[in-house]
């Protein structure tokens, strides 16, 4: 079996995204007087011989650390962390992904598997990113503004706004539960994953399901038939919708 490889550049393109025009005001100008001094304040934690972080998880559902010890989220009630998404320019995202869990802060950066020829000409599974330039993290809103307003160390990072009809913006959060389908997803390692705009007619009428077997098991989502194949959407709310690979319809329990 070929074992995936993370490739730097990225190969998917995602056209449901709209990038936003990212302006601050005056709370959020205090919040970013205020980065340098608290992220210090977490990096001599480490200068006094107290690990802030626990060594990262392993895991196959893309690519997850959660915050453990003296992280900054260790002490606030589960209710008050969301899951935000964060953009970063460039395809810095792993970059970005990787200094906040560094921190001690839980994050998910998405990935998936594709088959591409090395320069060898040989066929290998290589890793790319499922949702180019953007990840998320699991924190307050509060500690969420300290990375997007860093200018020193994240200067190329910036919150994915929900753009309302009024023309005011806020931070787009991603539901626990379309997380975790999200998850599922990743840890398939399947090849045929899609990624759609929200409006895809398709998955906008269809059965609501939960899949019950196979790579797929604990995904709730719209069973459509799409690309050729029989799939199951799952939304991500505000961004775009997931089409699995093919489920057979015995693997299927309608809600």
């Amino acid at each position: 079996m070929l074992e995936p490889r993370y490739e730097e550049q990225t190969t998917r393109s995602v056209h449901a995204f709209r990038m936003p025009y990212l302006g601050y005001s005056a709370e959020d100008m205090n919040t970013l007087f205020n980065v340098d001094l608290i992220l210090r304040d977490i990096d001599s934690l480490k200068c006094n011989g107290v690990t802030p972080i626990a060594p990262p998880e392993s895991s196959t559902d893309g690519e997850t650390t959660k915050s453990a010890l003296l992280s900054p989220e260790s002490q606030i009630e589960q209710q008050d962390l969301h899951w935000y998404v964060m953009r970063a320019t460039y395809g810095r995202e792993r970059k970005a992904y990787e200094y906040i869990i560094s921190k001690g802060t839980e994050a998910f950066y998405p990935t998936s598997v594709i088959k591409k020829k090395d320069r060898d000409g040989k066929m290998t599974l290589q890793k790319v990113s499922l949702l180019p330039n953007l990840f998320f993290i699991h924190t307050t809103e509060e500690i969420a503004k300290i990375y997007a307003y860093d200018k020193k160390d994240l200067h190329y990072l910036r919150f994915y706004y929900n753009q309302h009809h009024d023309g005011t913006k806020e931070p787009l959060i991603v539901p626990d539960s379309q997380i975790q389908n999200l998850r599922i997803v990743c840890s398939s390692q399947a090849e045929d994953i899609l990624v759609a705009p929200l409006n895809i007619p398709n998955f906008q009428a269809g059965q609501r399901v939960r899949v019950i077997e196979g790579d797929f098991k604990g995904i709730v989502g719209i069973v459509s038939r799409w690309h050729g194949q029989q799939r199951v959407g799952i939304m991500l709310q505000g961004l775009c919708i997931i089409a699995t690979a093919y489920v057979p319809s015995a693997f299927l329990e309608s809600l």
